[in-house]
C-alpha cells in the first residue's frame, strides 16, 4: 500500500485549485476593463484635439470613441460570462461561485457606467467641431 503524495496546495492546508475557475487576468479584465478604457478614451480624446484641428481629422476622435466603446462592450461580455457560468455551479461551491459572480456583476455595473461616459463624451464631437474656442 503506497500513499499518494498530496498536491502542493493541499499540503499547506489549502484546497487544490479548481481548473474550472477563471484566471485572474479574465476576472481583472471583466472588472477593470470598462473604467480603464474610459480613462483611455478621456486621455485620447484630449490628446487628439490638436491633431484634429491642425489637419482636419475629427474622425480620429470618433474612432477613439468607437474603439473604446467596443473594448468596453467586450469587457462587459466577459463579465456576463462570469455571471452566467457561475449561476449553475452555485450549489457545488457556493463561496467561490458567489465571489466570481459578484465580481462579474460588479464588472457589468462598472462597464455600463463606463460605456455611458464614453458615449456621452463622444456625442458632442459628432455635432460640434473640437476646434471651437
Amino acid at each position: 500500500m503506497t500513499a499518494e503524495a498530496p498536491a502542493p496546495a493541499a499540503a499547506h492546508g489549502q484546497p487544490a485549485p479548481d481548473p474550472d475557475e477563471p484566471g485572474w487576468i479574465t476576472v481583472g479584465f471583466a472588472l477593470a476593463g470598462g473604467p480603464a478604457l474610459w480613462t483611455v478614451h478621456l486621455v485620447a480624446s484630449a490628446a487628439l484635439v490638436p491633431l484634429s484641428c491642425a489637419r482636419d481629422l475629427s474622425w480620429t476622435i470618433n474612432a477613439a470613441t468607437i474603439g473604446t466603446a467596443l473594448g468596453t462592450l467586450w469587457s462587459m461580455w466577459v463579465a456576463w460570462g462570469l455571471v452566467r457560468r457561475r449561476l449553475g455551479s452555485t450549489l457545488a461551491r457556493p463561496h467561490q461561485s458567489s465571489a466570481v459572480r459578484f465580481l462579474g456583476l460588479l464588472g457589468l455595473l462598472w462597464g455600463t457606467v463606463s460605456l455611458a461616459l464614453i458615449v456621452l463624451e463622444g456625442i458632442p464631437n459628432l455635432a460640434l467641431s473640437p476646434c471651437l474656442r
